[in-house]
């Protein structure tokens, strides 16, 4: 039996991050249409749980999708799909994330993935993705600037969740009359 035969819609606290949760935005955020793992099956997938900051990659099927966790999705479990890449040393998240989802970061995944029909990137080639680091004085202007952008978008995106959930409110109540 798979995992995603096993999710449910209640909210055991403990999301499911599937590649199809992924999104066009830099932020990875908990959404209404995301599933839950059930108390008893996560024990059996504990070492896919991602923290906020991490950045995921898609890594199978539908590959080089990119995002950051959010805050909200810290201690949400990641499908085997995905691969988790943090304890950033010298680059952040964020310059990390911008560089992958750049043409230039997309062909270098382009170039890792391996197979024919159901491509995959696997995790030794990923190890080997080139990537083009600034000079430190332009890395932490770009990391300045970057951080104060991505702070207002993340302030923003909290009331994404609240304004979803409003919609329906407003949604229902206009039925009823």
């Amino acid at each position: 039996m798979t995992i995603d035969k096993c999710l449910v819609q209640d909210d055991t606290g403990k999301a499911y991050i599937k590649v199809a949760d992924m999104c066009k935005s830099k932020f990875l955020l908990l959404t209404d249409t995301m599933e839950f793992v059930p108390e008893e099956i996560q024990g059996v997938i504990s070492r896919y749980i991602v923290a906020s900051n991490d950045l995921i990659l898609s890594i199978v099927g539908t590959i080089g999708s990119v995002n950051i966790v959010h805050e909200n999705l810290d201690g949400a479990n990641l499908t085997e799909n995905c691969v988790k890449l943090t304890r950033f040393k010298e680059l952040n998240p964020e310059f990390l994330y911008e560089y992958l989802k750049s043409p230039i970061g997309q062909h270098e995944i382009e170039m890792k993935t391996v197979g024919g029909v159901q491509g995959k990137l696997p995790l030794y080639n990923i190890k080997a993705i080139n990537v083009l680091c600034p000079l430190a004085g332009i890395f932490n202007r770009y990391s300045e600037v970057i951080n104060a952008l991505d702070s207002k978008q993340n302030c923003s995106a909290q009331f994404i969740p609240k304004l979803q959930t409003l919609r329906q409110i407003l949604n229902a109540k206009m039925s009823l009359t």
